[in-house]
């Protein structure tokens, strides 16, 4: 696009180390931005897990109250150990891997902070 066209301007002017300095350094902030949406959309994914996961235990309650079922609570942990829909250890363990994919990229070499 418009920016391509400006950043290949510009490298123009630098000498053929400024400019292979410049293109990395860009390189690595779209890498940032990227992580930086991943984990968003990580933290977006693990929210809506967890909302379908109180959906579907209103409509099992509700289920329960209709048929006359006693053992509600039971067969709701009867489904999460069988299916591990309340399991959020993937997100955790996807969010860590950002985070350290993150910390590697040089401009943020040796700091510690939070992608959210």
């Amino acid at each position: 696009g418009l920016n391509n066209k400006f950043v290949a301007i510009e490298h123009l002017s630098l000498a053929p180390a400024e400019a292979r300095h410049a293109e990395g350094y860009n390189l690595e902030l779209r890498q940032l931005e990227v992580l930086s949406r991943l984990a968003e959309d990580v933290a977006k994914l693990r929210n809506f897990s967890e909302l379908n996961l109180v959906a579907l235990f209103k409509i099992l309650k509700k289920y329960g109250k209709v048929l006359k079922v006693s053992d509600g609570p039971a067969m709701q942990a009867r489904l999460l150990e069988s299916t591990g829909l309340g399991d959020t250890s993937r997100f955790d363990e996807l969010s860590t891997t950002i985070r350290q994919a993150f910390l590697r990229s040089s401009p943020c070499q040796g700091l510690e902070g939070s992608l959210e």
